[in-house]
């Protein structure tokens, strides 16, 4: 980990080379497999005559040392008679290897069905049920009712132009925000969180009662409760609320869209009420903007719509979520910078200018591409193409004008190129898209600073394939992709020579992983509760 090193195409032509990464899934997969053998009395030996393989390979295949190609897989479980589920998740892991970008996919999805029917659920998150909801009883003299998990998230890439409606590629991360919630008999919130740095709150549910644009925690509350209220109507029901989270605040990790979402879902969960998740994706979005900052509409969309090692590529007008399984040998590195990165003060008006800009550039650019006036990005580059645009940008915008356009013409390009590197299990490839964003975003977008900068090139030097900022910059986290062999080697090197000279706290290095989306439990019944 000393030195970093020369990474090859790790494509899926390759991929049967390799000894396979752990996971609950294969070696969970790999047992049945074995049981199912020895139940029905076959040998490998005896298996590598019908099948006409060679008995080593089918023992490292056993083994988990080597991959099965899809044609011995369904010979495999053809000469066994196997149930049909084993069966085609068997196929399914050799396809996910294997296949080409679209049978990835689909295999993907047979894996993760067969996952969620056979293992358990994976941990979402660092924080004790248990105590949250023993610490809200304390608080609020009766149980709560409802728990509501709401991830936080890192975009591995496509920054800053969700708003310009251009796809992006985040995904849920195993760090969440955490809400215990029960229903009141009377229209008031009472708020408290476990971090005491957060004081309780306290209001009454007015559709008309407009958050303030400080960016505390009250007002992402206020916020949350301002967008129920308007959605539901009468008759207006209050709660008792308990947070608890594990997503770093100010790192680019969403811990604002993750407090409002879970706001959100546990005000409806007091009411008895379930929105489609795209109509909640939408209405969290647009409460969260009531803050002050003009973003888009990713980070409630990944919060709401991830899914369990995938990342997702988020599309705008209309909304639309697209799973893209990530490969079982990546690890993501998230790595806090030490700046920390509020959206409040200084980092909120410098956004907020950013998405002015975008409008201004877009509508220059509509005016030297005779675009009709309707005309957004995704139709100028549809019709156009990026290389072309940023020509039109370099002869006819001014110079702000044309960083920025060309950080988002170039951007979503990327974001293209990406899914096509991750579909084909490209990490070499992936990783030099990811150090590409990082540049563009410092050079044309300007949202670095020079604690990111560094912290990017440490972590390439020390092994990772690519890293980049996360989120909207001006400070927060690095994101990092390696081997996953690399990964706690990575992360270790990273404290040792980041995070420790600067005293930063355990939790600002992670490796992490990719997580389903929020989601409301019912815990307890009972009255409501006044006090």
């Amino acid at each position: 980990m000393k030195r970093r090193e020369t990474h090859g195409s790790q494509g899926v032509a390759g991929a049967a080379d390799r000894r396979l990464a752990a996971s609950e899934l294969r070696d969970e997969l790999l047992r049945r497999m074995r049981t199912a053998r020895l139940e029905r009395s076959a040998s490998l030996r005896a298996l590598a005559v019908r099948t006409g393989m060679s008995p080593t390979l089918l023992v490292l295949v056993e083994q988990g040392k080597r991959l099965p190609s899809p044609r011995l897989a369904s010979e495999w479980v053809e000469t066994l008679d196997l149930p049909t589920d084993l069966a085609q998740a068997f196929v399914a892991w050799a396809r996910l290897h294997h296949g080409g970008p679209e049978e990835r996919i689909a295999a993907a999805l047979v894996l993760d069905g067969w996952r969620r029917a056979n293992l358990p659920a994976p941990r979402r998150t660092t924080i004790d049920e248990s105590f949250v909801r023993e610490r809200f009883a304390a608080r609020f003299g009766a149980p709560a009712t409802h728990i509501v998990v709401a991830p936080g998230r890192v975009n591995l890439i496509g920054e800053h132009i969700d708003y310009n409606l251009l796809p992006v590629l985040p995904m849920a991360i195993d760090r969440a925000v955490v809400v215990a919630v029960r229903e009141r008999d009377d229209q008031r919130v009472r708020a408290c969180n476990i971090d005491e740095r957060h004081a309780p709150c306290e209001f009454e549910l007015d559709a008309r009662n407009v958050p303030d644009a400080s960016g505390s925690w009250s007002s992402y509350l206020r916020a949350a409760a301002s967008i129920v209220t308007s959605r539901l109507g009468e008759p207006r029901r209050g709660a008792d609320l308990l947070f608890a989270g594990d997503v770093p605040e100010a790192a680019g990790l969403s811990s604002s869209s993750a407090l409002v979402v879970g706001a959100v879902m546990a005000l409806c969960a007091a009411r008895g009420v379930e929105l489609p998740r795209e109509e909640l994706m939408e209405l969290c979005a647009r409460g969260e903007r009531l803050v002050g900052v003009q973003s888009g509409g990713m980070d409630q969309a990944i919060c709401l719509g991830g899914r369990l090692d995938h990342a997702v590529k988020v599309g705008f007008a209309p909304l639309s979520l697209q799973p893209a399984p990530l490969p079982a040998a990546w690890r993501f590195v998230v790595a806090h910078s030490g700046v920390l990165a509020h959206k409040a003060g200084r980092a909120k008006d410098a956004y907020n200018e950013r998405v002015r800009e975008c409008a201004e550039a877009l509508a220059l650019l509509r005016r030297s591409a005779l675009a009709r006036p309707e005309a957004d990005w995704r139709e100028l580059l549809r019709i156009h193409g990026a290389e072309h645009l940023v020509a039109l940008a370099e002869r006819g915008l001014p110079p702000t004008l044309l960083r920025r356009s060309r950080h988002v013409l170039q951007e979503a390009a990327r974001v293209e190129q990406a899914v096509l590197a991750l579909a084909c299990g490209d990490l070499s490839r992936f990783g030099a898209l990811m150090d590409a964003s990082h540049a563009s975003l410092r050079d044309d977008y300007e949202v670095s600073c020079p604690e990111l900068d560094d912290l990017a090139q440490l972590a390439r030097d020390l092994g990772a394939a690519g890293a980049r900022l996360v989120g909207a910059g001006f400070g927060g986290c690095v994101v990092a992709l390696c081997e996953a062999r690399l990964a706690q080697g990575l992360a270790d090197e990273l404290r040792e020579r980041w995070q420790e000279p600067r005293q930063l706290p355990a939790w600002s290095v992670q490796v992490v992983r990719a997580s389903d989306g929020a989601s409301t439990r019912r815990v307890d019944a009972g009255p409501a509760c006044r006090a």
